[in-house]
């Protein structure tokens, strides 16, 4: 599916951290295909989005995981947050073998 999303300020969180202020988006079969303050005329799309006031930014992606710790759960969970993680948590954590981890990851499936 072919997409133009017009009038919408990206935030490219480039090196520059440059901002394009009403800018075009061209989109095809889910990939940026096109991004100018000009219209591509030989883009033709199926849906036309208007982004008038609004942002058009990256997705924000959690990759702060807490993988091995899956296992852990519940372990030691009364104690204030310092005992819990620097005495309990951390040291159990370390013992934790990668086929230990992985297994443990299964289990919120």
């Amino acid at each position: 599916m072919k997409i133009l999303i017009k009038n919408v300020d990206i935030i490219t969180c480039d090196s520059f951290k440059k901002i394009i202020k009403n800018a075009f988006v061209a989109i095809e079969n889910g990939y940026i295909v096109y991004i100018d303050k000009n219209e591509n005329v030989d883009f033709k799309p199926e849906r036309i989005v208007d982004g008038k006031n609004k942002v058009l930014m990256p997705g924000l992606i959690n990759a702060h995981t807490h993988c091995g710790m899956t296992i852990l759960r519940n372990y030691a969970n009364d104690l204030n947050l310092e005992e819990w993680l620097f005495n309990n948590i951390l040291p159990a954590e370390e013992k934790l073998l990668p086929e230990d981890i992985y297994w443990g990851t299964l289990l919120d499936r």
